[in-house]
């Protein structure tokens, strides 16, 4: 296939895998709601993980608490329109 070809087919091929990936979120959350509800039922154990998060873990949050919360002042800041001195 050529180049164009492959340019042609790839906004189809990126649908077709969003849709794959929203139906298997959709399929995976309801067995857990399932499962959950019928674990909650019979007194027993169940997973709370979501799917989607499963496959895209957020990554370990490497700031300090203090650069945090500086972070968040600054957000706060601009929001109100101020002018913040970086810390």
């Amino acid at each position: 296939m050529s180049v164009r070809g492959l340019i042609a087919v790839l906004p189809m091929i990126l649908k077709q895998r969003n849709e794959q990936l929203v139906l298997s979120s959709y399929i995976a959350e309801c067995l857990r709601v399932i499962t959950e509800n019928t674990a909650k039922f019979g007194g027993g154990s169940y997973i709370s993980a979501h799917y989607y998060d499963l496959i895209n873990p957020k990554p370990d949050e490497k700031r300090t608490p203090e650069e945090i919360i500086s972070g968040f002042k600054e957000s706060l800041a601009k929001m109100r329109g101020d002018t913040v001195e970086p810390t």
